[in-house]
């Protein structure tokens, strides 16, 4: 009875595919961490720009990193106040088997609102999850996006200085 329990829990398991974003703010500036199963990211690559690369050591992904650049701003964008933002790409680090890509946003007025568009592997895997955690003026937020809900808006309240997802 235990083998069996055994083989239909280990079976049944499917495989989680899921990034996370990290969005804080550094006085009115933006610091953005993506952080992607490296196996997955070259999926993504294949299926949304056709190119097959191979990012298995830091040596690769420093050989990749305009590709890598040209996919997340292909299915990423992220708007402050309503204004579309550049991201501004500073490293790529390989850890284990996850790719750590550290970008930033300049940005020069106080940010009322976030807006979020993030489709990251959607288009190549149907269970995808990508989460996002917001640290803006030391205020706490997280949403998850998927196929059904690719994009989120982060609204800053200054009057009572609480923040909500939408």
């Amino acid at each position: 009875m235990i083998n069996f329990i055994f083989f239909y829990f280990f079976f049944s398991i499917h495989p989680i595919y899921i990034s996370v974003v990290e969005i804080n703010s550094k006085e009115n500036n933006l610091e953005i961490v993506f952080k992607i199963f490296r196996d997955d990211l070259e999926d993504g690559i294949k299926n949304n720009l056709g190119k097959n690369v191979s990012i298995d050591s830091q040596y690769k992904v420093d050989l990749n990193n305009k590709i890598i650049q040209e996919y997340l701003n292909a299915v990423t964008s992220i708007k402050v106040n309503n204004e579309k933002k550049e991201l501004l790409f500073l490293n790529f680090i390989l850890e284990n088997e996850r790719i750590k890509i550290n970008t930033k946003i300049n940005n020069n007025s106080i940010i009322d609102t976030i807006e979020i568009y993030n489709e990251i592997l959607i288009d190549v895997f149907s269970n995808q999850k990508n989460i996002i955690f917001f640290n803006i003026y030391n205020q706490f937020n997280n949403d998850f996006l998927d196929k059904s809900k690719k994009k989120t808006v982060l609204f800053i309240k200054k009057v009572n200085k609480s923040i909500s997802c939408n």
